[in-house]
């Protein structure tokens, strides 16, 4: 995988776009941004690959789900460089008769062995997973 980011235009302050592979990708800290900051769009980048394991998963066990909801959060550490110290992931899905066990052998096999992103943080930040099935 190849990218670059660029800072553009230099004149709004921390406003960074980035090229990976042909997609873009807006990052930005400046006060008051509408876009992602790159702490926020790790957190997002970390839910995503995870759920998305999850779906894959379950699509192979014949699972219907509907709707898949991520809420993230993370506790980050006062003094710089600020990382996380601790991270929550609240797995909404919604489906028809979706197996709890099914859904947590999923999430658990996506976090543990197939997400690319949680595998490439340190292993000494504890990440959670809640899981929340919805019928419907």
């Amino acid at each position: 995988m190849a990218g670059v980011i660029r800072l553009e235009p230099v004149e709004t302050g921390l406003r960074f776009v980035a090229d990976i592979t042909g997609r873009t990708v807006v990052l930005d800290s400046t006060e008051g941004a509408r876009d992602a900051n790159p702490v926020q769009a790790l957190l997002a980048s970390i839910a995503a690959c995870t759920a998305m394991d999850v779906v894959e998963i379950l699509r192979k066990k014949r699972q219907v789900i509907t709707a898949y909801e991520v809420r993230m959060s993370g506790e980050r550490a006062e003094e710089h460089p600020r990382r996380f110290v601790s991270l929550e992931f609240v797995h909404r899905l919604t489906g028809r008769a979706i197996q709890r066990k099914a859904a947590e052998e999923a999430l658990r096999l996506a976090h543990e062995k197939y997400c690319s992103v949680s595998a490439t943080l340190r292993p000494d930040v504890p990440a959670r997973h809640v899981l929340e099935i919805v019928e419907g």
